[in-house]
């Protein structure tokens, strides 16, 4: 009965024992988990920071890009404004090449306005060349004066009709203009531009997410190791406790 006395007792020890260390593992596991949680929250937010950053500098980089091409545009149609106001003005001596030199990038509009350059009368013309047949030596000479006066009228009266069909042909806003075909052109210009920063943006947020399922699956494998450790240490503390209650079990044994 003594040994039974024993046995039970030293069972109850051994329960007591072993409740008191799952009450411990289970305190332990609380705290490990909670400083692996504060841990993986930090990285979390310095994750979504950097996230964040990078989405804010990429737009922040778009703006400017889009900035820097409607300036371009605009200057392209100050330059378009410009080169027609010195077509009409020197009329029958303007030149391309006063706009794009050798060697230098023509501004695509410039193919289409030397399409409108003046081009006299076959009247007009004729006159001119009677002009130069008369050459210096006729210059004050009543029939020069008459040709003169002709043509500077012809010319007067065809420049006008010329300047006002290059204004409506060149800068009018009706489809098919010079005006309109770059405005056409800078729109897509645009749009494509458009495109672009949202494709960059969509393959940012695309990485972004990815590097977030990585770090979220890191934290899990993290969890299973904390959780695992803990109960391994407590297994290991069981073992103890298990043979130090057989010895004392077998230790009763040979008492009785």
């Amino acid at each position: 009965s003594q040994v039974v006395a024993l046995q039970s007792s030293i069972n109850a020890a051994r329960e007591g024992k072993q409740a008191r260390s799952q009450l411990k593992e289970e305190a332990l596991l609380k705290e490990k988990l909670a400083e692996m949680e504060e841990r993986q929250q930090a990285r979390r937010e310095a994750l979504m920071d950097t996230q964040q950053a990078e989405i804010d500098k990429a737009i922040e980089t778009h703006k400017a890009e889009a900035k820097q091409l409607l300036q371009k545009q605009a200057d392209e149609m100050n330059e378009l404004v410009e080169g027609v106001t010195a077509m009409i003005t020197l009329g029958p001596n303007w030149s391309a090449k006063q706009v794009a030199s050798e060697g230098t990038n023509a501004p695509p509009w410039l193919h289409h306005l030397k399409k409108h350059r003046f081009r006299p009368s076959k009247e007009l013309a004729e006159v001119n060349a009677q002009m130069s047949k008369l050459g210096d030596l006729s210059s004050n000479s009543s029939l020069m004066h008459e040709l003169q006066q002709k043509a500077a009228t012809l010319e007067k009266k065809e420049r006008e009709l010329w300047k006002n069909n290059v204004l409506r042909s060149v800068l009018g806003h009706e489809k098919g203009t010079v005006a309109s075909q770059v405005i056409a052109a800078q729109k897509l210009a645009q749009a494509k531009m458009r495109d672009h920063h949202k494709a960059k943006i969509r393959a940012l947020q695309k990485s972004h997410e990815s590097a977030v399922i990585t770090l979220e699956g890191q934290f899990r494998l993290e969890r299973i190791n904390v959780t695992e450790g803990v109960r391994s240490r407590a297994k290991k503390e069981e073992l103890v406790l298990d043979r130090g209650s057989r010895e004392q079990a077998s230790s009763a044994k040979r008492l009785g």
